[in-house]
């Protein structure tokens, strides 16, 4: 999740720095960028989380998004 928000931030300053828009669409555009990450990430979070079901689904995931699970 830090690395999206790394990347959501990184991209809505580079953009925002082209556009001329007040500070209240500023705040608008950076809440829908926020809700897309959330939106995006919630369910494979939420089954990386539920790895006792599955440990070869989180070993897979570890290895594929270098996750450190103690973060999650």
């Amino acid at each position: 999740r830090a690395h999206a928000e790394a990347i959501r931030l990184a991209e809505l300053e580079r953009t925002l720095a082209r556009l001329d828009l007040s500070e209240q669409q500023q705040q608008a555009v950076s809440a829908l960028t926020s809700a897309i990450i959330n939106k995006l990430l919630h369910q494979p979070m939420r089954a990386i989380k539920d790895t006792a079901a599955s440990p070869q689904l989180a070993h897979a995931a570890q290895q594929l998004f270098r996750l450190d699970f103690e973060a999650i």
